[in-house]
């Protein structure tokens, strides 16, 4: 074999050598295991504190994105999250989560009490959280409440408010509720409201366990109910 024919047939192997291990290097970047560590990296590098991973369901026919479940090595499991990963057509790896909706909950709550109390003296305000769903990345601890609605109107909480009887009390719960809803569109502050006016004797136990209760014994513990929900074009379109 002559010294040019040798050299291209060099050439050509180092090409596709290169080829073959650029494909591995992709390849294994989007095992799940590749996954897994870019998404707990990605955690830990925008919340500055460390994750544990539950599960992950890869990219298939029915999600085009990969799902990573995982909690706050300094929290509960049953406060777990999700982390979704989507395979971008130039090659990067994009990621959005869901721990937002734990950082922000006590001040939405705040905000919500501070209404409340305009009518009501005692007060339970529980926040109603779904593992699943994922808010824009710009969310994060540094995030003030009022920046919320521009930064992604989407997000929109489920807050249940029990509040404890009150004889005294002349206006009516939906009046209530509905002026709860429209300072909270003043606010930008999209929600979905449940108020419920509780007994005074079963005010002591008032917390979620309520909402399993069997439709018979509802209403020994509830007087009444009434909702009504902020949407992301901040109109009340649901009230009942």
């Amino acid at each position: 074999m002559n010294y040019t024919k040798r050299m291209i047939l060099i050439g050509l192997t180092l090409v596709i050598l290169i080829g073959v291990s650029g494909c591995t290097k992709k390849k294994n970047r989007y095992t799940p295991e590749g996954i897994k560590e870019m998404m707990l990296a990605y955690l830990e590098e925008k919340y500055d504190e460390e994750f544990v991973p539950i599960s992950l369901t890869m990219e298939n026919w029915a999600y085009k994105y990969d799902s990573l479940r995982v909690y706050p090595k300094n929290g509960n499991r049953e406060d777990f999250f999700e982390v979704q990963g989507f395979r971008m057509d130039d090659g990067t790896y994009e990621m959005m989560d869901g721990y937002f909706k734990y950082i922000i909950k006590d001040a939405y709550e705040v905000q919500i009490r501070e209404y409340v109390s305009e009518y009501y003296d005692d007060i339970k305000i529980f926040t109603r959280i779904s593992g699943s769903g994922v808010y824009d990345d710009r969310l994060n601890k540094s995030t003030k409440l009022s920046e919320v609605y521009d930064i992604d109107p989407s997000y929109l909480p489920a807050i249940d408010i029990f509040v404890k009887e009150d004889t005294t009390q002349e206006i009516e719960a939906s009046e209530i509720l509905r002026d709860v809803g429209n300072r909270l569109i003043e606010d930008k502050l999209p929600a979905m409201l449940v108020l419920y006016i509780v007994y005074e004797d079963k005010f002591p136990e008032a917390d979620l366990s309520f909402l399993k209760l069997h439709h018979t014994e509802f209403p020994k513990y509830v007087i009444e109910e009434r909702m009504l929900t902020i949407g992301r074009k901040l109109e009340i379109f649901e009230e009942r």
